[in-house]
């Protein structure tokens, strides 16, 4: 009697270490995944999300062993987590797994209903809980990165995904010395990236206030290197903003003698989705400083370090 609570206990311990695992393989996975090519937003949320599944599949494995029906929790566990995945890509593999999977099921039922068996129901319960666990781990895997790099020299993003906010516009430029990047819109917050020779060389997020002007350029302002001074703004209801674009100059406010100046044009980037007033607008163009210190922008007076 001792030792079947023993074991049952060390069976118990399976629930808390297995979650703890997939917890911290689904941090280095991630951390591993997105290199120096991306940038995946790892939040409290989706963390907590993969332990709980991590908690789904323990406890179901776990369950399994102690009634020693690994076959029916094996079968059940294929069959729900395939009927899962398959309803949520029914639009693309779905429609090959889902068949497949309702076989499984239904031969996994046929089974019960001839044993009989009271053990075998509780583990193909179990294993309904390991697939489901399996996918919603998975799920949180393959998570889309909010900001990529490839090697061709371009960028691209992504929205939302699980547990991120949806975009309410974005786009992307690249300049002629091969640098690239873009925007996500996320409401109240805009985030910006930068690539160069296939990897992220900047991710940041900054606030955008209702009816503010908010200028920043892209990549880093860099003597002689060609960066986007890029212009947004946040249209409060009835603000009227540029129709397509506008002329803007950059003066250097800390160069000695006469004040270099430079001129350019701010073409309109991206679009805005329809029935969200709350998205920005963004203008931009492109520059090269030539020289370093404090610069400012006109119109929109904005300060632009440059190194």
């Amino acid at each position: 009697m001792a030792e079947v609570r023993r074991d049952s206990r060390a069976r118990l311990l399976l629930i808390p270490l297995g979650a703890a695992l997939l917890g911290g393989f689904y941090l280095a996975f991630m951390t591993l995944r997105a290199g120096d090519t991306m940038h995946i937003d790892v939040t409290p949320y989706s963390t907590a999300f993969a332990c709980v599944a991590g908690v789904a599949i323990a406890a179901g494995v776990a369950i399994v062993l102690r009634l020693r029906e690994v076959a029916v929790g094996t079968r059940f566990g294929i069959a729900v987590g395939g009927l899962v995945f398959g309803v949520l890509a029914l639009f693309s593999i779905g429609l090959l797994i889902l068949p497949i999977a309702l076989v499984l099921l239904g031969f996994g039922v046929r089974q019960l209903v001839r044993r009989h068996s009271g053990p075998a129901v509780r583990a193909a319960v179990a294993g309904a809980v390991i697939g489901v666990g399996a996918v919603a781990y998975l799920l949180v895997l393959i998570q889309p990165a909010a900001a990529e790099c490839r090697a061709n020299g371009g960028g691209s993003t992504s929205s939302g995904g699980l547990f991120g906010r949806i975009a309410l516009s974005q786009g992307g430029f690249s300049t002629a010395d091969g640098g690239s990047g873009g925007y996500i819109d996320e409401g109240d917050r805009i985030a910006y990236f930068s690539c160069r020779d296939g990897k992220l060389t900047d991710f940041h997020r900054e606030t955008l206030p209702l009816g503010s002007w908010v200028v920043t350029t892209q990549p880093a302002a860099t003597v002689g290197r060609t960066v986007m001074v890029v212009f947004r703004v946040r249209p409060a209801a009835g603000e009227s903003v540029p129709a397509d674009g506008f002329g803007f100059s950059v003066t250097c406010r800390t160069c000695s003698g006469p004040r270099p100046v430079v001129r350019a044009h701010a073409d309109r980037l991206g679009t805005r989705v329809p029935g969200t007033p709350g998205a920005s607008v963004t203008f931009a163009g492109q520059v090269i400083f030539p020289a370093a210190g404090s610069w400012y922008t006109s119109p929109y007076d904005q300060g632009i370090e440059v190194r």
